[in-house]
């Protein structure tokens, strides 16, 4: 009888992984460290299936109220925590969107020195977030002998029938590609647009599009377009 007690004594209760991460991502800014251990857990063990969701995006915005996006930021985070035993006290004067950043690019190296770990993560404490994006797509760059991307940023300023068209036409795209960005969107349709066309402009179209611009401006008059009542939006590629 005394035996049994013991071996039940020693028994350890499995860890409730559901419930620690509803916990943790009400302070997901604060806890991210911990919450980004158990992201990857759930993630890579499929655990999210097991609790009835068909996909862990509809697990992440349904179950614990945050973007998929965000979800998968602190998938990446976990997995190089993990992989390179990054420790808590590491990364503490950090914050988690320069280690999202680093995370990237540790997890980009095949074989990396824990040394140059420790060395790069203390080294960018001194960094402002816009330097370490920079040293990451740099050496990333580097490690796929790729060359270095540089970002383009385009200005678009419409009147409000314009806007709705260019809106509904990129939340469009942004079902069809399965990706919550409009910079991808963006050139989802004109990718799309120029496969379609032979990368050669449809003169029908354009003749439309003129025409309706012709209209839309008689309606608006000869007033000059200062751009207070229009529509501005950023699209960067990169």
């Amino acid at each position: 009888m005394a035996k049994m007690k013991a071996k039940q004594k020693q028994e350890v209760r499995p860890v409730d992984y559901r419930s620690i991460a509803k916990e943790l991502v009400r302070t997901i800014n604060e806890s991210w460290f911990d919450f980004s251990i158990i992201a990857y857990k759930i993630d890579k063990d499929g655990l999210w299936s097991e609790w009835g969701y068909n996909t862990i995006k509809e697990y992440a915005e349904q179950e614990l109220g945050i973007e998929y996006r965000t979800f998968r930021y602190r998938v990446v985070m976990g997995e190089a925590i993990q992989r390179f035993g990054i420790t808590k006290e590491q990364v503490a004067e950090l914050g988690w969107s320069k280690f999202k950043e680093l995370s990237t690019l540790f997890l980009a190296k095949q074989d990396v020195d824990p040394e140059d770990i420790a060395e790069t993560i203390e080294d960018a404490k001194a960094l402002s977030f816009r330097e370490i994006k920079d040293f990451v797509r740099t050496t990333r760059s580097t490690y796929e002998g790729e060359p270095v991307t540089t970002k383009v940023t385009m200005k678009f300023t419409l009147v409000d029938e314009s806007a709705t068209v260019v809106t509904e036409a990129l939340n469009r795209a942004i079902q069809l590609i399965g990706i919550e960005s409009q910079n991808s969107a963006l050139e989802y349709i004109c990718a799309d647009w120029l496969t379609m066309n032979q990368k050669t402009p449809n003169i029908k179209l354009v003749t439309e599009v003129k025409n309706w611009e012709e209209q839309r401006k008689q309606k608006v008059g000869d007033k000059k377009d200062d751009g207070n009542n229009g529509w501005e939006e950023e699209f960067e590629q990169i």
